[in-house]
């Protein structure tokens, strides 16, 4: 957390523990970065209070999210790909 984050981050906190990661986000917006962060629906939560709601744009997903089904979890390492095709050499 003491490291100064890139232009742009994804972050999957926690769930158990999501408060320094949030604060982190937001002192990082202030910044000018962009972060898009999945986080627990806890709209009672203190951190919530401090750090989101009125701060950030907010998206709230129906239901639980499954990254994958459980027979892929063992042998398939998690990845994130993006087409970078089109952006300026």
């Amino acid at each position: 957390m003491a490291s100064e984050w890139g232009t742009s981050v994804f972050m999957n906190p926690p769930y158990s523990k999501p408060r320094p990661w949030v604060k982190k986000a937001y002192e990082e917006s202030l910044r000018g970065k962009v972060i898009v962060g999945l986080l627990r629906g806890d709209t009672s939560a203190n951190w919530f209070h401090e750090f989101v709601l009125g701060k950030a744009e907010l998206r709230f997903i129906r239901g639980r999210l499954t990254f994958a089904p459980p027979q892929w979890e063992k042998a398939a390492t998690r990845s994130l790909c993006l087409d970078n095709s089109n952006l300026e050499k």
